[in-house]
C-alpha cells in the first residue's frame, strides 16, 4: 500500500523543520500521539534515533518501534518501522515556498509474511482510508503548531 497527504502551512520551513524533527516532543504536537519513549539516540542530524511510539488509531492504543533512517535539514525525514509482519516506511517532506511550505508524508506498507499478504488483500481499502485519514490528521496537528507558534 503506498499513500501521500499534504498540507500546506503558513510558516517558514524551518519552523516546520523544527516541529517535526523534535520526535520527542511528537506527542505535545500530534493528538494521536500519547507518548513517545526515546530508546536509542541519533547522530546529529537525527540518523539512527530510534524510539517507541504510542498512538490512538482507529479508538484502539498501539505501540510502535520506529527510527530515523535518513534524514536532510529542512527537506525530509525518512522513518521505518517493523511490525506484524509489515514493513512500514514514510517520508515527511517539507518544500519551501516564499511565504509558506507544504508539508507532505508519503507512506509505503509492505506486507512481507503470508499472514500480513493476506490481511492486506483483504482489508487494504479499509486500511489505506483509515491510515490516511490519521496522517491527514497528524498534518493538520502540526500545520496549527508551526502557525500559532
Amino acid at each position: 500500500m503506498q499513500l501521500s497527504v499534504s498540507v500546506r502551512i503558513q510558516a517558514q520551513a524551518e519552523k516546520v523543520w523544527e516541529i517535526i524533527s523534535h520526535i520527542e516532543k511528537k506527542h505535545e504536537v500530534i493528538s494521536a500521539v500519547e507518548g513517545i519513549e526515546v530508546l536509542e539516540q541519533g547522530s546529529q542530524d537525527g540518523v539512527g534515533l530510534k524510539w517507541k511510539e504510542t498512538r490512538k488509531f482507529n479508538g484502539k492504543t498501539a505501540e510502535e518501534v520506529m527510527w530515523i533512517t535518513d534524514a536532510k535539514k529542512p527537506l525530509y525525514i525518512n522513518t521505518r518501522a517493523e511490525s506484524n509482519g509489515t514493513v512500514y516506511v514514510s517520508r515527511w517532506t517539507i518544500h519551501a515556498h516564499k511565504e509558506h511550505s507544504d508539508l507532505g508524508i508519503e507512506f509505503t506498507a509492505t506486507p512481507v509474511n503470508f499472514m500480513s499478504k493476506l490481511m492486506s488483500a483483504l482489508l487494504g481499502g479499509k486500511i489505506r482510508k483509515d491510515t490516511s485519514a490519521a496522517f491527514r490528521k497528524d498534518l493538520q496537528d502540526v500545520k496549527a503548531a508551526a502557525e500559532n507558534a
